[in-house]
């Protein structure tokens, strides 16, 4: 079996596959509304097994912007 000939074996409808989809739009929503809700619910109910912690360093520093007027002068 070469590759052309398997491709030319696979025809799909798309006015059938979509009257099918239109057919049945209940089912399918309804399936997905019950997979988000347990999905929802399992989230919601996990335990959570996460620890997070911060620090912020607060160093003073100093530039050739911020030093005093005095210190300003390379003359010394």
């Amino acid at each position: 079996m070469s590759v052309q000939s398997a491709a030319a074996d696979v025809d799909v409808d798309l006015r059938q596959l979509f009257a099918s989809l239109a057919r049945n739009w209940l089912r399918i929503g309804l399936v997905v509304l019950l997979a988000t809700g347990l999905a929802f619910a399992f989230a919601s109910l996990a335990t959570r097994h996460y620890k997070a912690e911060t620090q912020v360093e607060i160093a003073p520093r100093e530039s050739i912007y911020t030093r005093p007027a005095s210190n300003n002068n390379d003359t010394d």
